[in-house]
C-alpha cells in the first residue's frame, strides 16, 4: 500500500509544488514592476523629477541629485508611504543647483571636450567614456530635466561631433544649440540629415548654424562661349548660387556645377555677381576667384563696351585682360630701311606676336596695332614676308586679307640667289603673292669682264643685273666658258647690248680682255690677225665705241720669226696670306675661282681681307694647300704664308710654345707632302699668355668685288658654338688610308670650328652656311675615296625623340647640301645621336649651346 501511495502521491505533489512556485514568482516579479512604477509616480507627481527608484530586493533605492538635505528627506518620506514599500535606500547625491542645466560637447584642433553639468558620477563617466576621454571637468549638479530625455540629449551632442572639424553641440534644459564647421562636403551632407531628422525625443533643436567645409585655395570661374554661362566651383550657401543663377545676364543660359564650401573671400557673392554680370557683356571670355584675386579675360565686341567693363571692375581690383577690338580691314607691312631698321605698321592679333616682332634686330613696333580679325594666315605670312626682309638691304612687305607684295634690294648676290628660287616657288598655302619686285644688291662700282687665254678658253666675270642677263650672256659666249658672275644692280645704261659687243670682239683677240670698270669699257690684248684687228677698228668706229667711253690698246698679230725663240717660261703663280700683330689676315695674288675667295674668307675668321685676283693656271692641289696655309696661320701671332710658284712655306712667330704643333698638323692637310714646304717659325721671345685658335662663332659677311658691304646681320641659331680644335668629339679618328690622311685634318678643323648653321628648331640649313658647305666640298675632294660620316646632335630640351628626328634630319640636310656640291652620294652617310651623346653639361645654357653640334668624319672607304 505504501507503494501505491508513493506511486500516485508524490508525482501529484511535485506537480502541485512546482505550479505554485511558479505562481509565486510571476506573482512576485510584476508586484515589483508594480511597486517601482507607483514610487516614480509618487516622485513625479510630487514634483521629484530628478529621483530615480529601483526595486533592491525587499527595499526601494532612491537615486538622483538634489540641492539639499530636506528635499532628501522629504522625498524619502513620500516613498515610505507608498503602499507596498517595505525600506527606502538612499544613494542621492547632494550638490548645488544648476539652471538652465547646461552641458556642452566641444570639437577644437586638440580633440574633443566636454563641459557643463552632470547629474551623478555613474552619468559622467558614462559620457566621458562615450567621449572617448579619460577625464573631463564635467560638475556634479542638481536641477537636471527629465534623467532620460536630458542623458539622450547629451549622448546626441557628443555622437555628432563627429562631423566638425570645429563646433560645438550645446544640451540647455531641453533645447539643443549645434553650431560649427563641417570637415568635408560629404560631412557636411550627413549633418544636413541628422538636423532634419530632429533632436532626441522630448528635446527641440533651437539653432542649428553649420558651416560647410573649409576650402583653401577659395575657388570659383565662368566660362562664357557666346551661348551659355558655365559656372563651377564654390559658394558659401545656397543663397550665393541662386543668386548666381538670377544675375543679370541678358536672358543667356546660366548653367552651374557648384559645391558648398566656407573659407570665402570677403564680399564674395556681390563679387561673384558682378563678375558674370560683366562677363555676359563679351562675345567669349571667363572670370575668376581664386582667394582674394579675381580676373576677367576675353573679347569685347567694342571699346566702349571694354572701357565700361573696365569700369565696373577696377574698385574690386580684378585683374582685366581683354582681347583688343575687331578690325574689319585687316592689313600688317614692314619696311627695312637703308640704316637696317625695320619699321612695323598695321596690327598684330596679339602682345605676343607684337612682342616677337619687337625682338628682331633692329625692330621698331610704335606703329603696330592690336586688333582681332587677322587672317587665318597672317603668321605664315609675316614669316614668309620678314624671311625676305632679312634678306634684303632695303625693303617692304605687306599683308592685306590674304594678299601679299614684296619689293627690294637684295643683301647680296647669294641673297638675291635665294629670294629668287624662293619666289619661283610661289606663296604658302592659302596665300597670294602678288607682287614681288626683288633687284640684286646695289654695287657701288659696276665692273664686269670676259677674258680669253692664249689657250683660246674663255671667262666671264664681275656683275650682271640678272638671271635672265646671265642666260643671255652666255648662250652669247658658248657652253665652253667659265664664269664667275654675281648678282647686282647699278649697271649703266644698255649694258646687255654692250656687254654682248663685248663678247663679239673677244673672238677677234688671241688673248686679253674687255671690261668694264664702272665708267668705261676698256678692250685690251692681240688680235688674232691684222684682219680681226681691222674688224675691231671697224667696229669701233661704226658703233662708235670711243664716243661711248671705250678705249682701246690691242697689239698688232704676232709675226712669225724665222727661228722659233725658246718658249717663254709662264709667270710664276703667285699667292700670299699674312697675318699681322692684331689676327687680321690679309691674302694677295692669284686664286683659281671666286668661290674659292669666298672658302678663303670663311677659313680666315673676321678681319680678313681679300686682296687676290681670280686666274686661271693654278698648279694641282692648289686650293688644298691654300686652305692648310691659312690654316697653319692661326698658330702664329705674326707671320706669312706663301707659295712662290714652286714652294709652299710658313715664316713666323708662334702664339706659344705648343704652337708648332698647330702649323705642323695644318700643312699635313694639304696636297703637298710636309716634308716639300718650308718652315721657318721661331718661339716667342717672352712667355706670353697663349689664346686658342681663332674660331669665329658666325661666319663673316663676304663682301664681292664692286658690292656695297652691308650691316651684318645676326646669324641664326648654331648647331652648337665654338668648340676648340681639340674637342674630342670633333676629332676623328686616325686615317687608316693616304687617301684619307689627304683631308682628315682640314676636315676636322672644319668640324671644330662648328660652321654649319640652322634655322632653330629646323632640319633648314641657314643661307649664312652656303659657303661654309662650299669649303667642305673642296675639302673632301681631297680624298674621293674615303667614306664621308655626318653625325647630327641636340642638346637636351624637349621631347626626346624629336629631338632624335631632329638630329637625323640636319645630317641628312648636310648631306642633300654636299650631294648637291658634287660630293657622290655612295659616300655619305647620315646619321642622328638625338640627345644621347653629350660633350658639355645640359643643365647650363653654354653646355647646351656646345651640344647642338654637326660632327663630320673621313674613313677609308670599303
Amino acid at each position: 500500500m505504501i507503494r501505491d501511495l508513493v506511486k500516485w502521491v508524490v508525482p501529484g505533489l511535485a506537480t502541485v509544488l512546482g505550479g505554485t512556485t511558479l505562481c509565486l514568482a510571476m506573482t512576485s516579479a510584476d508586484i515589483s514592476n508594480d511597486l517601482t512604477a507607483r514610487a516614480t509616480d509618487a516622485m513625479q507627481s510630487g514634483g521629484y523629477a530628478w529621483a530615480e527608484v529601483a526595486l533592491d530586493g525587499l527595499a526601494l533605492k532612491l537615486s538622483g541629485t538634489v540641492t539639499d538635505q530636506a528635499i532628501l528627506q522629504a522625498a524619502i518620506t513620500r516613498l515610505d508611504a507608498v503602499q507596498g514599500v517595505r525600506s527606502v535606500m538612499s544613494d542621492v547625491t547632494l550638490a548645488p543647483l544648476a539652471s538652465p542645466y547646461a552641458f556642452t560637447a566641444t570639437v577644437v584642433p586638440e580633440g574633443t571636450q566636454l563641459t557643463g553639468a552632470v547629474p551623478d558620477k555613474l552619468t559622467k563617466q558614462r559620457l566621458v567614456q562615450r567621449a572617448g576621454l579619460d577625464i573631463a571637468p564635467l560638475e556634479l549638479r542638481s536641477g537636471m530635466p527629465e534623467r532620460r530625455m536630458w542623458i539622450a540629449g547629451a549622448e546626441f551632442a557628443i555622437d555628432n561631433l563627429k562631423y566638425f572639424d570645429q563646433g560645438q553641440i550645446s544640451v540647455s534644459d531641453t533645447t539643443l544649440d549645434v553650431t560649427g564647421r563641417a570637415k568635408s562636403e560629404r560631412d557636411y551632407r550627413d549633418l544636413l540629415i541628422v538636423m532634419r531628422a530632429g533632436a532626441p525625443a522630448g528635446l527641440t533643436l533651437r539653432e542649428v548654424k553649420i558651416t560647410p567645409a573649409l576650402v583653401d585655395p577659395y575657388e570659383w570661374s565662368a566660362a562664357f562661349d557666346g551661348k551659355r554661362i558655365d559656372v563651377t566651383g564654390f559658394v558659401p550657401d545656397d543663397a550665393a548660387a541662386e543668386r548666381l543663377r538670377t544675375a543679370d545676364v541678358s536672358g543667356i543660359p546660366v548653367a552651374t556645377g557648384l559645391t558648398l564650401g566656407s573659407g570665402e573671400p570677403a564680399g564674395f557673392s556681390e563679387l561673384s555677381q558682378t563678375l558674370i554680370e560683366q562677363l555676359s557683356r563679351l562675345e567669349h571670355g571667363a572670370v575668376s576667384i581664386s582667394g582674394t584675386q579675381s580676373t576677367l579675360t576675353g573679347a569685347p565686341p567694342s571699346l566702349e563696351i571694354a572701357q565700361a567693363v573696365i569700369d565696373a571692375l577696377q574698385p574690386s581690383g580684378s585683374i582685366i585682360t581683354l582681347e583688343p577690338p575687331r578690325i574689319p580691314d585687316y592689313w600688317m607691312s614692314a619696311s627695312r630701311q637703308a640704316g637696317g631698321v625695320v619699321v612695323f605698321d598695321g596690327y598684330a592679333p596679339d602682345e605676343a606676336t607684337r612682342k616677337a616682332f619687337g625682338q628682331r634686330e633692329g625692330a621698331d613696333v610704335n606703329y603696330l596695332k592690336l586688333g582681332r580679325g587677322a587672317p587665318e594666315r597672317y603668321q605664315s605670312a609675316a614669316d614668309f614676308g620678314l624671311a625676305a626682309l632679312d634678306m634684303m638691304a632695303e625693303g617692304r612687305f605687306a599683308l592685306r586679307d590674304n594678299i601679299m607684295t614684296l619689293s627690294g634690294v637684295a643683301r647680296s648676290g647669294e641673297d638675291y640667289e635665294k629670294l629668287r628660287a624662293s619666289l619661283s616657288n610661289g606663296a604658302p598655302q592659302g596665300l597670294v603673292l602678288a607682287q614681288a619686285e626683288i633687284r640684286a644688291p646695289m654695287a657701288s662700282t659696276y665692273n664686269w669682264q670676259v677674258s680669253k687665254n692664249e689657250a683660246g678658253a674663255i671667262a666671264l666675270s664681275g656683275l650682271v643685273p640678272s638671271p635672265e642677263a646671265k642666260a643671255t650672256l652666255l648662250a652669247a659666249v658658248g657652253t665652253t666658258a667659265a664664269e664667275a658672275l654675281i648678282y647686282a644692280s647699278g649697271e649703266p645704261d644698255n649694258f646687255l647690248s654692250l656687254a654682248e659687243t663685248a663678247l663679239d670682239l673677244i673672238n677677234r683677240l688671241n688673248n686679253g680682255s674687255i671690261s668694264f670698270d664702272g665708267s668705261g669699257w676698256t678692250i685690251a690684248g692681240t688680235a688674232k690677225s691684222a684682219e680681226d684687228r681691222a674688224a675691231i677698228d671697224a667696229e669701233f668706229s661704226g658703233k662708235q665705241l670711243a664716243a661711248a667711253g671705250w678705249s682701246m690698246a690691242v697689239a698688232e698679230a704676232p709675226v712669225v720669226a724665222e727661228a722659233a725663240p725658246e718658249p717663254a717660261a709662264m709667270e710664276p703663280y703667285l699667292w700670299s696670306a699674312t697675318k699681322a700683330a692684331d689676327g687680321a689676315i690679309t691674302a694677295t695674288g692669284n686664286v683659281p675661282a671666286a668661290a674659292f675667295q669666298r672658302v678663303m674668307a670663311v677659313r680666315a675668321g673676321q678681319g680678313f681681307a681679300d686682296q687676290t685676283s681670280v686666274s686661271p693656271g693654278a698648279p694641282q692641289g692648289f686650293i688644298e694647300d691654300a686652305l692648310a696655309a691659312v690654316s697653319s696661320l692661326a698658330g702664329l701671332s705674326e707671320g706669312v704664308a706663301s707659295f712662290d710658284g714652286k714652294t709652299w712655306s710658313v715664316e713666323g712667330q708662334l702664339v706659344d710654345n705648343g704652337a708648332s704643333d698647330v702649323v705642323g698638323n695644318a700643312i699635313t692637310s694639304g696636297s703637298t707632302p710636309p716634308d716639300e714646304w718650308n718652315i721657318d717659325v721661331y718661339q716667342p721671345a717672352v712667355a706670353a699668355e697663349t689664346f686658342p685658335e681663332p674660331a669665329p662663332t658666325v661666319e663673316p659677311a663676304v663682301v664681292e668685288p664692286g658690292v656695297v658691304a652691308q650691316t651684318p646681320v645676326p646669324e641664326p641659331e648654331p648647331v652648337a658654338p665654338v668648340v676648340e680644335p681639340t674637342a674630342p668629339a670633333s676629332t676623328p679618328a686616325a686615317p687608316e688610308s693616304p687617301d684619307v690622311v689627304a683631308c682628315a685634318a682640314p676636315v676636322a678643323q672644319f668640324s671644330a670650328r662648328n660652321a654649319i648653321f640652322f634655322k632653330s628648331g629646323a632640319a633648314a640649313i641657314a643661307a649664312e652656311s652656303m659657303s661654309a658647305l662650299d669649303e667642305l666640298s673642296i675639302d673632301l675632294a681631297a680624298c674621293p675615296s674615303a667614306t664621308v660620316h655626318i653625325e647630327g646632335h641636340t642638346d637636351a630640351d624637349g621631347d626626346e625623340a624629336l629631338n632624335m628626328a631632329l638630329s637625323v634630319g640636319r645630317a641628312e640636310a648636310v648631306v642633300n647640301a654636299l650631294i648637291q656640291r658634287g660630293v657622290a652620294a655612295d659616300r655619305l652617310y647620315a646619321v642622328g645621336y638625338g640627345e644621347s651623346a653629350p660633350i658639355a653639361d645640359n643643365a647650363t645654357a653654354e653646355g647646351k649651346h656646345i651640344n647642338r653640334r654637326i660632327v663630320v668624319t673621313v674613313r677609308a672607304g670599303d
